[in-house]
């Protein structure tokens, strides 16, 4: 038994130190970290900052943990990377750092799936424009009506509130995510309340692709109007209903790690990885938009000319 204790002393110190590593998902939230390089040797990440002082050792076998829902990213191909606007920048930091050597690109390598790279769709709603100016017009759809009893109030049922519907179809193409379908935000005017309103629609990133939006607050409410016995009160039931072109653009976003396998070894590992946030700080150096088009229309509807009188007996 005491002669295997030391071996057993150092199995635990073994796993007590690879515990205490903490996950790629820790290094990722640290902005500083410019690259990591794939230590083969101990199966772990290298963590450096953009002057390559270390920072230090992390988990490659953890996942990492998006904050975003998987309906909003899909995974960044090596072609989608070499597309992005700042992907020269990217090229240029890979051999500054480790060299004009032969290599491979790999994005989202299986054998260590901490270090993912993504197209993410912009959290910002996005916000759709006017293509011109909207037309709108009045209607009164009906009218309602009502008489007081002997408390001196008559209570009229009327709809209030604002619609809106449109009708998208992808015009433009993202580079990235391409043939995608994702959850996205879209900040969509009210033309007839001068306000907006915010839904959520999938859209798939393909060209001609279509989809629909649609929006209501409308409600029968009760008004109460003050006025003597036996009076009967009468109200419009107005509608001002707008239609325009509109416009928007979709941004796409790439972020995680592109790795570069070299095939001879570079400051002593093979395989080195550029984080594509820390490197293209600049969002629109790592995005694509994709562009869409289409007709919206909205409605309000109001109540008008509310007049109380006296009940005729063509009224009853």
């Amino acid at each position: 038994m005491k002669a295997g204790l030391p071996t057993l002393f150092c199995l635990s110190t073994i796993l007590v130190g690879a515990s205490a590593l903490p996950s790629l998902k820790s290094l990722s939230e640290q902005r500083e970290v410019a690259h990591i390089a794939y230590d083969e040797d101990n199966g772990q990440f290298l963590g450096f900052k953009r002057d390559g002082s270390l920072l230090g050792r992390y988990l490659a076998d953890e996942p990492l943990l998006s904050k975003r829902s998987a309906g909003q990213c899909v995974n960044l191909t090596v072609d989608e990377a070499q597309s992005l606007p700042g992907w020269d920048t990217i090229e240029a930091y890979a051999k500054s750092q480790w060299g004009s050597g032969s290599w491979n690109i790999v994005t989202n390598p299986k054998d260590y799936p901490g270090s993912p790279a993504s197209v993410c769709v912009s959290e910002d709603p996005v916000k759709i424009e006017t293509d011109g100016e909207p037309q709108c017009q009045d209607y009164i759809l009906d009218n309602t009506s009502a008489t007081s009893g002997t408390n001196g109030s008559v209570t009229l049922q009327v709809q209030q509130g604002s619609n809106m519907s449109s009708e998208y179809t992808v015009t433009t193409v993202s580079t990235l995510a391409i043939s995608s379908t994702l959850g996205v935000s879209f900040g969509v005017p009210l033309l007839s309340a001068d306000a907006s309103v915010t839904v959520s629609k999938e859209v798939t990133n393909e060209q001609t692709s279509s989809f629909e939006t649609s929006y209501s607050n409308v409600a029968t409410v009760s008004n109460t109007y003050n006025t003597e016995d036996g009076n009967t009160c009468y109200a419009d039931l107005k509608l001002h209903s707008c239609t325009a072109k509109s416009k928007g653009q979709i941004r796409y976003v790439a972020t995680g790690y592109i790795w570069f396998n070299y095939n001879d070894k570079t400051k002593g590992h093979y395989k080195w990885s550029v984080h594509i946030d820390e490197v293209l700080s600049n969002e629109d150096d790592r995005s694509s938009f994709a562009e869409i088009q289409g007709p919206i229309s909205s409605g309000t509807h109001s109540t008008s000319n509310v007049t109380c009188k006296k009940s005729s007996i063509s009224d009853t």
